[in-house]
């Protein structure tokens, strides 16, 4: 099944969306992750899943998060590549992906405890 030059942007433009809000996701348990060192090292405390596992919860869900990321820049370039492929147009797939619209992101604010 073929699809059109149109579906194929929104499909574009859907993994895009979706590769800035994961991008977002890892920058914010980023931040979780350096904040909780902190507190743990300000408490004298150590995390007790890494103490057992040798990875933080908050760890694992950014080795995750990385992983997705990859994935969905692979699954952008491709899109874009084929998007390309599909016209005579001269645009680079970079042009291409850094040519799309943004999704608008809120600005993350750590919660605080006491």
């Amino acid at each position: 099944m073929s699809t059109t030059l149109t579906e194929q942007n929104t499909i574009l433009q859907e993994a895009n969306a979706a590769k800035v809000k994961a991008e977002t996701l890892l920058r914010r348990l980023l931040a979780a992750r350096e904040e909780t060192n902190r507190r743990l090292k300000e408490n004298d405390r150590r995390d007790p899943l890494e103490a057992v596992t040798g990875k933080s919860a908050l760890d694992k869900a950014i080795d995750t998060t990385r992983e997705l990321v990859r994935k969905l820049n692979n699954h952008v370039a491709e899109s874009a590549e084929h998007c390309t492929e599909e016209t005579s147009s001269s645009i680079s797939v970079n042009e291409r992906v850094n040519s799309l619209p943004l999704p608008s992101i809120t600005t993350f604010k750590p919660l605080r405890n006491g």
